[in-house]
């Protein structure tokens, strides 16, 4: 799966911790590391044996993918994207896709389309999606017109029937879906749910930089995450902001990483579904913090979509937790915007 919001956060612990306290842990903490979705996972766990655990992770990372994967070609998204039928039954053996397909329906509802999880013939015409990587040589606005036609959001309808399978209406037949802009936040979560169901209370997930923190770390204090600094040149030990995490999940959405140039225009991997065009403006970079990682994800991707003004007017009026980074005057000089409840999570810089 494409990993679409690789390094946009810089997890502290394992990467850089910062720690006040020098207590010596009364228990033991492990560190389990792996490839999923095209990028890496990292868990950080209080408890015992390590091998057991990380046997589980990867089987539940296995599901996950072998349901929402747009690279597997067994998978159940890639089943329903190769469907030539308009009406068609599948089987969602771990109902990971109908769980994902509810939380995008929310998603896309609430931000009037600018996260669109049918978005996927668009996302390959840029050279971005699970088709082969090809930059384009020259804008065809009527092909992006054409193609604008295949991803309004009612194009696919599903119910759940009994026995995990799913009664699937697809129309046009060529429409295709991509949920790559939840995915690592829905695999973080259930990884999560199998955690606190098996009796851990600290721990770390992270996946391609979205993580969800609970409990302690080794330090007997708040996790402690960071925002990279989103410029093309930064170092991944550059960090824009310091965050503590309670019981709570975090994404970050950035164009300043994955982009191709041709003939000195610059591409995006963030594409808008309102005009079929890479989604390019000031604002650099949105993260969100949420109860739940698939829902940080996903409104993420919708505030990059939107622009810095648009999106500001969103957080305040749905009173999302979120950060805007953003370069007002093209200038190359960052400023940032912290909804009011963002601040409450932030920490100084050391």
């Amino acid at each position: 799966m494409e990993n679409h919001k690789q390094l946009f956060i810089t997890l502290i612990f394992g990467l850089f911790i910062i720690s006040s306290c020098k207590n010596t842990p009364k228990t033991e903490y492990y560190k389990l590391q792996g490839e999923t979705m095209g990028t890496y996972y990292a868990i950080t766990f209080e408890g015992s044996n390590p091998d057991e655990l990380k046997e589980k992770v990867d089987s539940i990372l296995i599901d996950v993918n072998n349901a929402l994967s747009t690279y597997i070609p067994s998978s159940t998204i890639s089943s329903i994207n190769s469907s030539k039928e308009t009406s068609f039954a599948i089987q969602d053996v771990h109902s990971h896709f109908d769980n994902v397909y509810q939380i995008a329906q929310e998603i896309e509802g609430k931000t009037n389309g600018y996260l669109n999880t049918a978005i996927a013939p668009l996302v390959n015409h840029w050279g971005f999606g699970f088709t082969p990587k090809e930059k384009i040589s020259s804008v065809d606005s009527q092909k992006v017109q054409q193609l604008l036609s295949l991803i309004d959001s009612s194009t696919l309808n599903i119910v759940k029937k009994n026995n995990n399978e799913l009664e699937v209406v697809k129309k046009p037949i060529h429409a295709q879906f991509d949920y790559s802009s939840i995915a690592k936040g829905y695999g973080i979560d259930h990884i999560c749910n199998y955690l606190r169901k098996e009796g851990y209370t600290n721990f770390l997930v992270d996946i391609g930089g979205e993580a969800r923190a609970e409990g302690k770390n080794p330090s007997a204090q708040l996790w402690t995450l960071a925002i990279s600094k989103p410029k093309e040149d930064a170092a991944p030990s550059d960090l824009e902001v310091i965050v503590q995490l309670d019981d709570m999940s975090m994404a970050t959405s950035g164009n300043y990483r994955q982009f191709y140039e041709v003939d000195g225009k610059k591409f995006a991997h963030i594409i808008n579904p309102k005009t079929g065009f890479p989604a390019l403006s000031n604002l650099l970079s949105a993260t969100v913090i949420a109860k739940d990682c698939a829902t940080a994800d996903g409104y993420a991707t919708s505030l990059m979509v939107m622009g810095y003004e648009e999106a500001k007017t969103y957080i305040e009026k749905n009173e999302l937790i979120a950060c805007l980074i953003y370069d007002e005057n093209g200038d190359d000089e960052l400023e940032k915007y912290f909804s009011k409840s963002f601040v409450n999570y932030t920490i100084p810089k050391e």
